[in-house]
């Protein structure tokens, strides 16, 4: 099944995880693996094994954890999908005594707290109460496209993550 199709239908994605073991995830270490924040303070996933592969680099006890993920309120800031969450930007936005997105003290300059509508609200409030506010309106996570078949996920929810299998990864390989 193609992508796009999974958000039609809203079905899980069985997407990869690289680093130490895990028997549950946490939000304890965000910010220890890639300092690559473009979808926000969340836990990574790569829906390709491959890409989940090279993120056990950063680990002395390296493990691959394979998960499924409900994707049904995990949203493309590009696409703009699902279309049901659009303009939860500025919903956020109003529950903090903001008109908009574009009236929040920080505009989002550099991508270091992630793509709008993440970034803004994370560098106005701060990591933790944006994940309780993510909560609040139900935004479990954000994914780009890494190509037609793939996606980079990133997950503020841990609580639509399943862990399906966690092993151990040789990184000399």
């Amino acid at each position: 099944m193609r992508l796009i199709e999974l958000f039609e239908s809203n079905q899980t994605v069985t997407a990869y995880h690289g680093g130490s073991r895990i028997d549950k995830f946490s939000f304890d270490h965000l910010g220890t693996g890639e300092n690559n924040h473009l979808l926000g303070p969340g836990v990574y996933f790569a829906t390709r094994k491959n890409i989940g592969k090279k993120y056990t680099k950063y680990s002395s006890d390296p493990h691959l954890t394979e998960v499924e993920i409900d994707m049904s309120r995990v949203y493309d800031p590009i696409k703009g999908l699902p279309e049901s969450m659009r303009g939860l930007g500025d919903q956020m936005a109003q529950s903090l005594g903001y008109d908009t997105m574009d009236d929040l003290p920080f505009k989002h300059t550099s991508l270091k707290y992630g793509w709008w509508p993440i970034g803004p609200i994370v560098e106005t409030i701060g990591v933790k109460k944006a994940h309780e506010l993510f909560r609040k309106f139900r935004l479990d996570g954000m994914y780009e496209r890494l190509d037609t078949d793939s996606l980079e996920i990133a997950i503020y929810n841990m609580d639509v993550v399943k862990i399906i299998h966690s092993s151990p990864h040789d990184t000399t390989n």
